[in-house]
């Protein structure tokens, strides 16, 4: 017996079908997963920020040529028992912006994204460093990560007092060097 014809089609049609409407909303899972992706980048140290990695609108108000939105993102799980932290430094694309685009200050908007990772590392360190108490972790946490907070802004602020936002040639090129000297002195706490 031979089957029917037309009900072949249709059902050969139909599982077609299925397979392009699959394929078209994988695709748009893959689309729409990548996006955030997209706009971070996690720090790497074979990484270096290019002038199109700052996709946010500048602001023409601001006296600045670039911003660098920086983050440190910090997860903090514990039971009676034990805790964990997960810390991650991450530049946010959408959010850093420039209307410049000379080296010079490239490597100053490096620098904050390298100072974040330096704070980062401080961060990871002072957890490895901490007696875990269940009473007190909260608290213990907030209070490091205030402080390391505290610290990385004024970190963040002598940098660019000194550098002058990078307009300092020689004070740019003694701060990329002191960046890189505390990314050193900090790499077993890298992530």
């Amino acid at each position: 017996m031979q089957p029917d014809s037309s009900l072949y089609h249709l059902l050969f049609n139909n599982f077609f079908m299925n397979i392009i409407r699959f394929s078209l909303l994988l695709s748009q899972l893959i689309a729409f997963n990548e996006s955030p992706a997209q706009d971070t980048i996690h720090w790497s140290p074979s990484h270096k920020l290019k002038w199109e990695d700052f996709k946010g609108k500048p602001d023409t108000t601001s006296e600045y040529r670039a911003i660098t939105v920086a983050d440190i993102e910090c997860i903090l799980s514990y039971n009676v028992y034990s805790f964990s932290v997960k810390v991650s430094c991450t530049f946010d694309r959408r959010k850093s912006w420039t209307n410049s685009n000379d080296s010079l200050g490239l490597a100053h908007e490096q620098g904050h994204f390298d100072i974040a990772e330096i704070f980062a590392r401080k961060l990871r360190k002072a957890f490895k460093e901490y007696i875990f108490n269940p009473k007190t972790i909260e608290a213990d946490y907030n209070r490091i990560f205030t402080r390391i907070k505290a610290d990385r802004k004024a970190f963040n602020a002598l940098y660019d007092k000194e550098t002058n936002f990078s307009r300092n040639r020689q004070k740019q090129l003694y701060w990329s060097n002191r960046i890189r000297v505390e990314l050193k002195k900090l790499e077993a706490y890298r992530e």
